[in-house]
Formats: C-alpha cells, structure tokens, sequence
C-alpha cells in the first residue's frame, strides 16, 4: 500500500467524506486467515492511508452482503475479546525488528483494543 501525503487535517468521525480520501488508492485484495487460510477474502475490504505533517490517517471500509445486520460485537467494553467481535487491526513495529509491535483494533462501533505484540 501507499501513504497519499496531504496538507489538510481529517476528521475522524468514521466517515471517510473529505475529498482527499480519493486520493488514496485502496488497498488490494486482502486473504483469510480464519477460518480457511489463505483463501480469497468472502468480502471486499478496502484500506486507505493518508498522512500529513502530524498525523498518520488509516480509513477501512468493509464490505458485507448482509451491512449493519452482519455485525458482530458483543458488548462495549474496551480491550474486548477479538474472537468474539469482528473488528481491524493495525500494527506498528516501532523498533523495525520484526519482533515487537504494538497493534490497535477497533470494531465496527469504535470500541477500542490495543494489545503489545513480542515474539
């Protein structure tokens, strides 16, 4: 993926309306991981990344036949249980050693989770 610098500041509101979000090239075609490794994704997600002097801004838009009914999180506690919430994820190695990161998740009604990743 590519980063689209910007000069102006988005708000994040979890709507991705501000004419730069056109600027930024989807992501492609992403693959499972569960339930069938590998495989072609069931629906279409699009990942775009903006950045400007201060902020890095990551908007995902995901896709489902079913939309809002489709949703599963089941309840509003932070650092909720991801096997229980769909959700995205994204993750930093701040160190660039291929072994620490730090990953931050959200689900579709912006509950947060942050997890420290070592291997």
């Amino acid at each position: 993926m590519t980063a689209v610098q910007i000069s102006n500041t988005i708000k994040v509101d979890g709507l991705l309306n501000e004419e730069e979000w056109k600027l930024a090239k989807p992501s492609p075609r992403f693959v499972q991981i569960e339930p069938q490794q590998g495989m072609p994704a069931n629906f279409e997600t699009e990942v775009k990344v903006l950045y400007n002097r201060q902020y890095l801004y990551v908007g995902f838009i995901c896709h489902d036949s079913l939309g809002k009914k489709a949703i599963r999180a089941t309840d509003f506690r932070r650092d909720f249980g991801i096997r229980s919430h769909d959700h995205v994820a994204l993750s930093f190695d701040g160190f660039n050693d291929t072994r620490n990161a730090m990953a931050l998740m959200a689900n579709a009604y912006g509950v947060q989770k942050r997890l420290a990743c070592v291997r």
